[in-house]
């Protein structure tokens, strides 16, 4: 399963997954909102393929720039990260 955060730091992605997000990514919700900016995008599940796509929005009151997106492996009580 991934799950896509935008505007956070893939430095500090443990971070995003505090305060029981990481187990309510694992059951297949969203986790709870941040308070410090990090927008949690989307989760899904990819186990057993080989490719996969998908479509993300970004928030609407964004501002035009460049911003970090960060993807997590989440799966196996743990999730390594990857940033695009």
């Amino acid at each position: 399963m991934i799950g896509v955060w935008w505007n956070a730091d893939p430095g500090t992605w443990e971070h995003l997954l505090e305060g029981g997000r990481l187990d309510a990514l694992l059951a297949g919700q969203p986790p709870a909102p941040y308070a410090d900016g990090p927008v949690f995008m989307g989760l899904q599940d990819v186990s057993n393929l080989c490719r996969y796509h998908t479509e993300l929005t970004i928030p609407a009151d964004a501002r035009p720039g460049t911003y970090q997106i960060t993807v997590l492996d989440i799966g196996d009580g743990g999730a390594p990260s990857s940033a695009a």
